[in-house]
């Protein structure tokens, strides 16, 4: 009697190397989801921290005087207290400022800092925009000194800007501004600035309508965007996981 040996081939190499692409490429794409939904939730955690802090500053605790270490990311939203007369001679226009539908421009005034060798760019508030803006309103102020408070905040910025900051060609003053930078702003000044801007505090003289919230993205966006990336990560694993279960549990035996 012969004895009979089954002998189940093995898959070649050739078939777990194919088969190795897809299974890579699906890991590569679940850690990646996986982290940028992590990162939102991290940025939301940062944005409950502002929002708080915004909330719970009060105008009362404001810090004294600007140092030349403070920048608009560090110290964004913190009170604080300045000590200058403005440059009413020169001032900006911050063009398509919407404020309930209505189109306007935020009041850039420069506060002249005795003790600075550059100055501070006060933001007095929204004015709306009437007329035409060969017919720009006046937003002369008075230039004697004075203690202002206000927040620290960065410049507005857009996504894209069809044109230049400032509009140079033009001798009269206030001049118009769409989006610019410090440095934009500086060109036109015979001086320096810091380059961010304090929102006027609500109690304080010369100043405009003044709403002021946060101008970021809320924390629940965030969360939001990190439910979608998580979700395309569990769609992968599930995804993956089946079909390789289908493909090794059904192939048929060579």
């Amino acid at each position: 009697m012969k004895l009979q040996y089954i002998v189940t081939p093995k898959k070649s190499r050739a078939e777990y190397t194919v088969w190795l692409i897809p299974s890579a490429a699906a890991v590569v794409c679940f850690a990646l989801f996986a982290n940028l939904g992590r990162w939102q939730l991290e940025r939301a955690q940062e944005k409950d921290a502002l929002f708080a802090s915004f909330e719970q500053q009060q105008p009362m605790a404001a810090a004294p005087g600007l140092t030349s270490h403070d920048n608009a990311e560090k110290n964004r939203y913190q009170h604080r207290k300045v000590y200058g007369h403005y440059d009413s001679a020169h001032q900006f226009l911050l063009d398509n400022m919407v404020h309930e539908g209505r189109v306007g421009f935020q009041v850039l005034t420069p506060l002249i800092l005795p003790d600075q060798r550059r100055a501070l760019l006060i933001n007095r508030g929204w004015i709306p925009l009437a007329g035409t803006r060969q017919d720009l309103p006046s937003v002369a102020v008075e230039t004697g000194l004075r203690q202002l408070t206000g927040r620290i905040n960065r410049l507005p910025r857009a996504g894209f800007r069809p044109g230049p900051g400032v509009t140079m060609d033009q001798r009269d003053w206030p001049r118009l501004a769409l989006f610019p930078t410090a440095g934009e702003l500086e060109d036109v000044l015979d001086y320096p600035l810091f380059d961010f801007v304090l929102l006027l505090n609500q109690g304080e003289p010369d100043g405009y309508l003044r709403q002021w919230r946060p101008t970021v993205m809320n924390a629940n966006r965030h969360r939001g965007y990190a439910l979608q990336w998580f979700a395309m990560a569990a769609t992968i694993l599930i995804l993956f996981t089946v079909l390789s279960w289908k493909y090794w549990t059904r192939r048929p035996q060579q």
